[in-house]
């Protein structure tokens, strides 16, 4: 893998972990998902898929890790195509733009 691809596929593993866990736009998903983990009884221990999912899609450092077990098996074998360089550097340009927002804005 060539360092353009696998900076790309680093910018596109942040910015989609970024868009599942923390994101406005996916937060109906997030709270539709918290709704179904947590038990009727609030005394109750949480089991299942349910809460496991909505623990890891909490836990953006947890999430990263799945993200990339997805992005990085597509960059090994796509990386050369243009549609993978095309939505990957669009993922980390996006990455990027989230990130110089956030620091100018704590100014």
């Amino acid at each position: 893998m060539d360092p353009i691809t696998a900076l790309t596929a680093l910018g596109a593993t942040a910015r989609i972990t970024r868009l599942i866990g923390r994101d406005s736009i996916t937060f109906p998903l997030r709270d539709r998902l918290a709704k179904k983990a947590t038990p009727p009884d609030e005394d109750a221990e949480p089991k299942g898929f349910w809460p496991w999912l909505n623990e890891l899609i909490g836990c953006p450092w947890c999430m990263s890790i799945w993200v990339a077990a997805g992005v990085t098996p597509a960059a090994i074998e796509y990386g050369d195509t243009l549609a993978y360089q095309w939505s990957a550097g669009f993922l980390t340009l996006s990455w990027l733009t989230g990130l110089a927002a956030q620091h100018l804005d704590a100014r």
